[in-house]
């Protein structure tokens, strides 16, 4: 295959939902599920069908963290980067997505604690829900050498980690923008190889076995790499074909090493082939199946151990009083794994989601009473005319963002989130303010004149003073004035 398959002055594609990067994530977390249930079964997996079931659980979680990097470095890169969101907007967003989640599955462990309790159904376990290691798991401060955050919800380390790798997010990027893409990913691979032998030499284990009091610093190295990986994602063209046969090679490779042993950084490096085979391959069909997916994934990840301990605790109680057969528990074990992604979806869809909405609205707002982009101010007025608020136009916009613009742009990260961000959000008349807010100020962030921002809605209003009342000619519209 010709030296050209991989170039830095080719075009690279944007970041996309309803593709691979969008599947790995939905894979994982299902993963992550299978991971912490296999050993509720009559026969743990680790033993009946392979250690890995057990051990690689720790690989799932550097997936978890690297991707985070990855994603986050894609989408916030550019504006964090170039001073159009603060480090205090990024980790106030990056915040609220997080903890409302993570603190209902908070307290609804301990109600559920308190109910069995109160009716004899104590847990199995008690040690893991002992009431002092409870404040730093619900503050999400277990990951920096607080004492606490055992048992409970357990997993939601990952997520008090993450906390301290979005502050570090402006400063890593600094450092990161001013290096060649291979630079930066040399740089990422050499911190993670410097932590893993302090530790070992310190603490005499690897970093990826830092107790969870210090998850901060083991999640750091990992997230550093994931952003690495997406310096090298926007800079550095990879052929489609290419990335899929390293993709695919890389998988095959992983699942080779795990069916010998952990071989940690052998795995590490093979993760960060597929991810930046994902990020190669462009979207030109994007599911919504896999998009819907993919975010779903966070609601699998925060609920997945509670209903693990909701379920089998009912689920030992019936073995143990009606001595079920071991079918009937194997049939119990699948239809517990089957109830944490029900329980997922419907979390996400009526709970998470629904606040996440009221959030952004909040944020809309107070965003709102200091300044409306000139674009946004003329969306709404002409939409004031047809009396349908801004809606009209959400399709359209989105097309002509996504399609127009979007190649054009260096910052493709953001670029890649505005079709979706604007179609979601013009729908809702009190997230209208948001909706080119959130993507910076005005369509300038796209590397396109800033003109534009004055003259879409002046097009705009000239054209549904005519007759331009359709989709298809506000899209004329809109594409003749991006031209």
């Amino acid at each position: 295959m010709a030296w050209s398959a991989i170039s830095t002055r080719n075009e690279t594609p944007p970041i996309a939902r309803g593709g691979w990067l969008d599947a790995l994530r939905f894979i994982v977390a299902s993963l992550i599920i299978l991971h912490h249930f296999q050993a509720a079964g009559p026969v743990p997996l680790a033993e009946s069908l392979h250690p890995v079931f057990e051990r690689g659980g720790f690989l799932l979680t550097n997936f978890f963290l690297i991707d985070s990097g990855y994603v986050l470095m894609r989408v916030y890169g550019g504006s964090v980067g170039q001073g159009r969101m603060s480090g205090g907007t990024f980790f106030l967003k990056r915040f609220l997505r997080v903890y409302p989640a993570h603190l209902i599955m908070g307290f609804g462990l301990v109600a559920l604690v308190l109910a069995g309790s109160a009716v004899g159904v104590g847990p199995r376990n008690p040690e893991w829900f002992a009431w002092d290691q409870l404040p730093a798991q619900l503050t999400l401060t277990q990951a920096f050498g607080i004492y606490g955050g055992l048992g409970w919800n357990a997993p939601s380390w990952s997520i008090s980690a993450l906390l301290g790798c979005y502050l570090a997010f402006p400063w890593i990027l600094t450092v990161l923008k001013r290096a060649g893409p291979w630079t930066a990913l040399v740089a990422a691979a050499v911190l993670y190889l410097i932590a893993n032998e302090m530790t070992l030499r310190l603490l005499g284990y690897p970093v990826y076995q830092m107790p969870m009091m210090y998850g901060v610093w083991r999640a750091l190295p990992l997230f550093a790499l994931g952003m690495a990986l997406a310096v090298v994602s926007d800079r550095v063209f990879i052929a489609p074909r290419l990335a899929r046969i390293a993709g695919v090679s890389a998988v095959v490779g992983l699942a080779i090493v795990q069916a010998f042993d952990k071989h940690a950084l052998i795995s590490i490096g093979f993760i960060s082939l597929i991810l930046l085979a994902a990020g190669a391959i462009p979207v030109t069909r994007p599911s919504k199946w896999i998009e819907k997916a993919s975010v779903v994934s966070f609601a699998m990840f925060i609920t997945n151990e509670p209903v693990r301990i909701a379920w089998f605790g009912v689920v030992n109680v019936l073995i143990a009083r009606l001595a079920l057969p071991v079918g009937v528990q194997w049939g119990l074990w699948a239809a517990g794994v089957a109830a944490a992604f029900v329980f997922a979806f419907a979390f996400h869809t009526w709970l998470d989601q629904p606040i996440q909405n009221r959030i952004k609205a909040f944020l809309a707002h107070r965003r709102g009473a200091r300044r409306r982009p000139i674009v946004l101010i003329g969306l709404e007025r002409c939409a004031d005319e047809m009396g349908a608020r801004v809606a009209p136009f959400g399709g359209a916009v989105g097309e002509i963002v996504a399609e127009r613009v979007e190649p054009r742009g260096r910052n493709v990260g953001i670029a890649g989130e505005i079709k979706p961000t604007i179609e979601l959000w013009m729908r809702r008349a009190p997230l209208a303010a948001a909706a080119l807010e959130e993507m910076g100020q005005g369509i300038g962030l796209f590397d396109v004149d800033v003109g534009i921002a004055r003259a879409v809605p002046v097009e705009i209003d000239k054209a549904m003073n005519g007759r331009a009342r359709d989709r298809a000619a506000r899209r004329e519209v809109l594409l003749g004035t991006i031209e």
